[in-house]
């Protein structure tokens, strides 16, 4: 039987939390508190993470950089080249960055608005000469694809469920996976969040294009592509990565791959 923890005491745990890595944790407790947009975070670090609304910032410092969400299900390498697909406004990459500073990295975000947010963390925290980022999906083909945007800055996408309402989608330019590794070139460490292309992305690509990965992170989405992470599993199975993913649930289930076959040179 799954045991709920009282709201009394989850609540003490995340402001503990955030006592624990922000400057301004009082700051940014009391405006989540009364569901109030927050100020740009803070963390003891020095790293700062600047938002819009729509962001999320709270949910983004919880899982990403308080739970380590990433970082404990794939041990970051101590250097060479990620590529982040889905980049957002950088907060996997600025928790990526303090870790391990032999990093750099390629960042793609198609969404107008979230661009703008990941460049200002770029400059805010010095990452300009780490970081390259691109205003564009990564999906099954070139071109343009439409983009969703209705339920916040994290399920902008191509696959979201109320993508007939053309109010809230606008066209922005497309890459397929083998542009990213031609610009990349070797990666040691690909991240996924694409809001349910996942598996088109890696489809698409031939086992050439596969073979200059060393290892891959990535959300799988269920809700809105059932069966994405079969396709997933048998796209990468094929090209000789081992795969495992979770067994939670929701937006936020991960899957790891790493290279088993030596890759191309």
């Amino acid at each position: 039987m799954k045991l709920l923890v009282p709201d009394s005491i989850r609540r003490l745990r995340l402001r503990a939390m955030m006592a624990r890595h922000l400057v301004n944790w009082r700051e940014v407790w009391s405006a989540y508190d009364v569901e109030a947009l927050p100020p740009p975070l803070h963390f003891r670090t020095g790293v700062t993470l600047h938002h819009t609304p729509g962001d999320a910032p709270v949910f983004l410092f919880f899982e990403i950089f308080a739970n380590g969400c990433y970082r404990r299900r794939l041990t970051l390498p101590v250097a060479g080249r990620v590529v982040d697909i889905g980049a957002n406004i950088g907060a996997f990459i600025l928790d990526s960055a303090f870790h391990q500073p032999g990093l750099t990295f390629h960042a793609y975000e198609p969404n107008p608005e979230s661009f703008q947010t990941l460049e200002r963390n770029i400059d805010a925290n010095g990452l300009r000469d780490r970081v390259t980022p691109f205003n564009e999906a990564v999906t099954g083909r070139g071109g343009t694809i439409a983009l969703w945007r209705g339920g916040g800055s994290l399920a902008a996408g191509a696959f979201a469920a109320d993508t007939r309402d053309e109010a809230r989608t606008i066209q922005v330019p497309a890459v397929p996976l083998s542009d990213v590794v031609e610009r990349a070139g070797h990666i040691t460490l690909l991240k996924i969040d694409a809001e349910g292309a996942e598996a088109d992305i890696l489809e698409s690509a031939d086992a050439r294009t596969l073979a200059h990965i060393q290892a891959i992170v990535g959300e799988y989405h269920e809700d809105l592509v059932p069966g994405v992470m079969r396709r997933v599993d048998a796209a990468l199975n094929s090209a000789g990565f081992s795969t495992d993913s979770s067994g939670g649930w929701g937006r936020e289930t991960l899957f790891v791959s790493r290279r088993l076959i030596p890759r191309v040179e």
